[in-house]
Protein backbone atom coordinates (compact mmCIF):
# COMPACT_ATOMS: atom_id res chain seq x y z
CA UNK A 1 0.00 0.00 0.00
CA UNK A 2 1.86 3.39 -1.21
CA UNK A 3 1.94 6.37 1.84
CA UNK A 4 -1.10 8.39 0.32
CA UNK A 5 -3.74 5.40 0.37
CA UNK A 6 -2.45 4.53 3.84
CA UNK A 7 -2.88 8.17 4.11
CA UNK A 8 -6.56 8.12 3.58
CA UNK A 9 -7.23 5.11 5.74
CA UNK A 10 -5.89 7.31 8.39
CA UNK A 11 -8.60 9.84 7.23
CA UNK A 12 -11.21 6.85 7.70
CA UNK A 13 -9.79 5.78 10.93
CA UNK A 14 -9.62 9.41 12.31
CA UNK A 15 -13.36 9.94 11.17
CA UNK A 16 -14.48 6.48 13.08
CA UNK A 17 -12.91 7.27 16.48
CA UNK A 18 -15.46 8.00 19.07
CA UNK A 19 -14.58 11.13 19.86
CA UNK A 20 -14.73 12.15 16.75
CA UNK A 21 -17.48 11.37 16.24
CA UNK A 22 -18.95 12.64 19.69
CA UNK A 23 -17.12 16.07 18.80
CA UNK A 24 -19.16 16.26 15.55
CA UNK A 25 -22.45 15.49 17.18
CA UNK A 26 -21.90 18.16 19.50
CA UNK A 27 -21.26 20.36 16.73
CA UNK A 28 -24.52 19.84 14.79
CA UNK A 29 -26.00 20.16 17.95
CA UNK A 30 -24.48 23.79 18.85
CA UNK A 31 -25.63 24.62 14.86
CA UNK A 32 -28.95 23.92 14.81
CA UNK A 33 -29.55 25.90 18.41
CA UNK A 34 -31.14 28.75 17.44
CA UNK A 35 -30.44 30.86 20.21
CA UNK A 36 -26.59 30.46 20.46
CA UNK A 37 -26.50 30.72 16.92
CA UNK A 38 -27.59 34.30 16.94
CA UNK A 39 -25.62 35.07 20.19
CA UNK A 40 -22.56 33.79 17.97
CA UNK A 41 -23.60 35.89 15.12
CA UNK A 42 -24.22 38.98 17.48
CA UNK A 43 -20.56 38.26 18.66
CA UNK A 44 -19.15 38.41 15.47
CA UNK A 45 -20.87 41.28 14.34
CA UNK A 46 -19.72 42.83 17.24
CA UNK A 47 -15.94 41.89 16.72
CA UNK A 48 -16.73 43.18 13.23
CA UNK A 49 -18.12 46.64 14.14
CA UNK A 50 -14.92 47.05 16.84
CA UNK A 51 -12.16 46.31 14.07
CA UNK A 52 -13.79 48.81 11.44
CA UNK A 53 -14.12 51.87 14.57
CA UNK A 54 -10.33 51.08 15.27
CA UNK A 55 -9.43 51.62 12.04
CA UNK A 56 -11.50 53.99 11.74
CA UNK A 57 -10.25 58.25 10.97
CA UNK A 58 -12.50 59.48 13.68
CA UNK A 59 -11.97 56.33 16.58
CA UNK A 60 -13.96 56.64 19.36
CA UNK A 61 -12.21 54.88 22.09
CA UNK A 62 -15.54 55.55 24.11
CA UNK A 63 -17.61 54.02 21.32
CA UNK A 64 -15.19 50.46 21.16
CA UNK A 65 -15.33 50.79 25.04
CA UNK A 66 -18.94 49.85 24.56
CA UNK A 67 -18.96 47.41 22.22
CA UNK A 68 -16.15 45.71 23.53
CA UNK A 69 -17.83 45.37 27.12
CA UNK A 70 -21.33 43.49 24.89
CA UNK A 71 -18.35 41.62 23.56
CA UNK A 72 -17.31 40.04 26.39
CA UNK A 73 -20.62 40.06 28.00
CA UNK A 74 -21.76 37.81 24.62
CA UNK A 75 -18.76 35.74 24.56
CA UNK A 76 -19.58 34.23 28.66
CA UNK A 77 -22.97 33.71 27.92
CA UNK A 78 -21.66 31.67 24.71
CA UNK A 79 -19.10 29.96 26.62
CA UNK A 80 -20.94 29.29 29.62
CA UNK A 81 -23.78 27.37 27.78
CA UNK A 82 -24.02 24.14 28.17
CA UNK A 83 -23.89 22.48 24.89
CA UNK A 84 -20.49 25.00 23.92
CA UNK A 85 -18.97 23.65 27.24
CA UNK A 86 -19.41 19.83 25.88
CA UNK A 87 -18.19 20.96 22.70
CA UNK A 88 -15.51 22.58 24.02
CA UNK A 89 -14.31 19.30 26.24
CA UNK A 90 -15.06 16.83 23.09
CA UNK A 91 -12.40 18.89 20.80
CA UNK A 92 -10.10 18.73 23.71
CA UNK A 93 -10.58 15.38 23.89
CA UNK A 94 -9.92 14.58 20.07
CA UNK A 95 -7.21 17.32 19.79
CA UNK A 96 -5.44 15.28 22.58
CA UNK A 97 -5.27 11.65 20.63
CA UNK A 98 -5.15 14.00 17.39
CA UNK A 99 -1.85 15.53 18.68
CA UNK A 100 -0.69 11.74 19.12
CA UNK A 101 -0.74 10.74 15.77
CA UNK A 102 0.46 13.93 14.64
CA UNK A 103 3.81 13.46 16.63
CA UNK A 104 4.11 10.13 15.58
CA UNK A 105 3.88 11.35 11.97
CA UNK A 106 6.05 13.71 12.44
CA UNK A 107 8.47 12.11 14.73
CA UNK A 108 8.86 9.11 11.86
CA UNK A 109 9.26 11.87 9.38
CA UNK A 110 12.57 13.07 11.08
CA UNK A 111 13.76 9.80 11.58
CA UNK A 112 12.75 8.02 14.51
CA UNK A 113 11.33 4.83 15.50
CA UNK A 114 7.21 5.08 15.01
CA UNK A 115 6.82 1.87 17.50
CA UNK A 116 9.05 3.84 20.49
CA UNK A 117 7.31 7.27 19.93
CA UNK A 118 5.44 8.47 23.29
CA UNK A 119 3.08 11.01 23.66
CA UNK A 120 4.55 14.50 24.57
CA UNK A 121 2.45 16.32 27.27
CA UNK A 122 1.52 20.10 25.77
CA UNK A 123 2.71 18.98 22.36
CA UNK A 124 1.21 21.61 19.45
CA UNK A 125 1.91 19.00 17.35
CA UNK A 126 3.80 21.73 15.50
CA UNK A 127 7.75 21.64 15.60
CA UNK A 128 7.96 26.10 14.87
CA UNK A 129 6.60 26.78 17.97
CA UNK A 130 8.46 23.40 19.76
CA UNK A 131 11.68 24.03 22.32
CA UNK A 132 11.83 20.14 21.62
CA UNK A 133 10.94 16.82 22.84
CA UNK A 134 14.40 15.39 22.39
Amino acid sequence: MDVIAMARELGHAIQNMNSYKEMMKLSDECDSDKELQSMVEEFNRLKGRINQEIMSDERDDDKIGEMDKRLREVYSVITSNPKMKALSDAKENFAQTFNYVSQIITASANGENPDTIELVAGCTGSCSSCGGCH
